[in-house]
C-alpha cells in the first residue's frame, strides 16, 4: 500500500513542478519560451498554459495512482476486517 501511496505522490509531484517551473519564468523569459510563440498570447491563454495544462497532462497518470491506490486501501480493509472477525 505504502509504495502505492508513494506513486500517488509522485503522479501529483509532475503537474506541480511544471506548474512551478512555468510561474518562475519572468515575463522576458515566458515571451522566449515555444520560440517566442508565447509573447503573442493573450494573458487568458498565457495563464491557461500555466496553471491548467500541467494538470490536464497529469489527469491520466494521477487517476491511475489514485485508483490503485484506493483499491489496495480497500484490499487493505477488507483483511483488516477479516483479520479482526476471527476473535
Amino acid at each position: 500500500m505504502l509504495s502505492y501511496l508513494g506513486a500517488l505522490i509522485n503522479a501529483l509531484v509532475i503537474p506541480m513542478g511544471n506548474m512551478g517551473g512555468a510561474l518562475t519564468l519572468n515575463v522576458a523569459n515566458f515571451g522566449a519560451q515555444g520560440g517566442g510563440t508565447y509573447a503573442a498570447m493573450p494573458m487568458s491563454t498565457a495563464s491557461f498554459t500555466v496553471f491548467a495544462l500541467p494538470w490536464i497532462n497529469g489527469l491520466g497518470p494521477i487517476t491511475t495512482a489514485l485508483a490503485t491506490f484506493l483499491g489496495s486501501v480497500s484490499g487493505w480493509l477488507t483483511g483488516l476486517h477479516a483479520f479482526l472477525t476471527t476473535f
